[in-house]
């Protein structure tokens, strides 16, 4: 689950719910080396597991987790545990399949849309977690619409000595713009 019990309205630095997961293993089992570590998940929000954006919420997702953590390696008896276990590596490529980013009428129009059903739902008194959804869904279709951010063009090399042309889109530093270009809409120069 993603560490976004408090999201992006806090503006203090926080390891959210996973320090309460930690500390309530700790506090059970001292001798425990805990990390905590997503794996390659998506869409796992907390929204739909907390009542609101507190560090008590924080806390009680936290520390549910952990007792479930230590109840679990509690459970287990020396026959779970083996010396003789064997790690293998794999490799392998995946072609990506290219974003399609939309006209700006297309962009404007979603934005529009999104911020229309987002209003309905909140004024339906819609509960938390939809709510919480079809607002990210407003966050992800500003990152699509030419209103927000500056679209732009950037010449990178492309790995043959010769040019190639990179869409961008810069919110604020130049540092982090790189983060959201897409190497996926590289084109030729020609």
């Amino acid at each position: 689950m993603h560490p976004t019990v408090l999201h992006e309205d806090s503006l203090l630095v926080s390891s959210d719910f996973p320090h309460f997961t930690r500390r309530h293993i700790v506090e059970s089992l001292p001798s425990a080396i805990v990390v905590y570590h997503l794996g390659p998940c998506g869409n796992i929000s907390p929204r739909y597991h907390v009542k609101d954006h507190t560090f008590d919420a924080a806390e009680q997702l936290g520390r549910r987790l952990g007792e479930s953590v230590v109840r679990s390696l509690k459970s287990l008896t020396a026959a779970d545990f083996r010396d003789n276990i064997v790690l293998d590596v794999a490799r392998g490529s995946v072609d990506l399949v290219p974003n399609k980013f939309p006209s700006i009428l297309e962009a404007e129009a979603n934005l529009r849309s999104a911020k229309e059903h987002y209003q309905q739902l909140k004024a339906k008194g819609t509960p938390k977690g939809p709510l919480r959804t079809a607002e990210c869904i407003v966050f992800g279709s500003e990152e699509g619409s030419p209103s927000h951010g500056l679209n732009a063009r950037a010449r990178l090399p492309n790995g043959k000595n010769n040019t190639g042309l990179l869409k961008c889109r810069f919110f604020g530093s130049a540092s982090y713009s790189w983060w959201r270009c897409r190497a996926s809409t590289l084109s030729s120069m020609d």
